[in-house]
């Protein structure tokens, strides 16, 4: 549906994100609400089509440059939230493509390797509960994503997707592109008042 409607109408599309570059200088809070309806869309498109058209890659590109302008606009979304979106896209989309083809267990094996040095901070660093969560959380959902990117990009064949490649003009770029559009002003005014002398 939202991504559709970006490839039907590619200037809307820019348009519409320079907009939320605006919007996002002035209401940080509003980007934040924006980027969990947004990713709720995406979760819900992907169960809907079932990921017939491979629409987790693209957006779990979409997802990542938002959480790249919810950070810029210092928004009040928690810090792991794109991280865990983007999990739950590649995550379904894996679901739904899941067929007999060779999976990457050497990324599964790179992520069982991490557990250990969890346990050695849980067990010998005498901190809270709450605070080994934080350590846990905040050292393992970055490769947990690469992990599902990984494993739902792996030997993905995109045939039919070649001609959207080309005649969007690097449709998958658009997309990872669209919220750096957004997030262009915001980053310019604030690296510009750094800047004054």
């Amino acid at each position: 549906m939202l991504l559709q409607l970006f490839f039907r109408f590619p200037i809307l599309a820019v348009l519409l994100h320079i907009g939320l570059g605006f919007f996002a200088k002035t209401l940080p809070a509003g980007v934040a609400i924006l980027y969990v309806v947004i990713a709720m869309v995406a979760l819900l498109e992907i169960v809907a089509t079932r990921d017939k058209d491979q629409l987790a890659g693209y957006y779990g590109l979409y997802l990542t440059g938002f959480e790249v302008l919810s950070r810029m606009s210092k928004s009040a979304v928690f810090w792991e939230f794109g991280k865990y979106a983007c999990i739950a896209a590649f995550g379904l989309g894996s679901f739904f493509g899941a067929s007999r083809q060779q999976r990457p267990y050497l990324l599964l094996a790179y992520f069982v390797l991490l557990l250990p040095g969890v346990f050695v901070t849980a067990v010998y660093s005498g901190i809270s509960e709450d605070r080994i969560r934080d350590l846990v959380s905040q050292y393992l959902s970055g490769p947990a994503a690469l992990l599902a990117a990984g494993w739902y990009f792996y030997q993905r064949p995109f045939k039919s997707q070649i001609r959207i490649f080309v005649k969007s003009r690097n449709f998958a770029f658009h997309h990872l592109g669209y919220p750096f559009i957004s997030g262009e002003k915001p980053c310019r005014n604030r690296l510009h008042r750094r800047l004054q002398f």
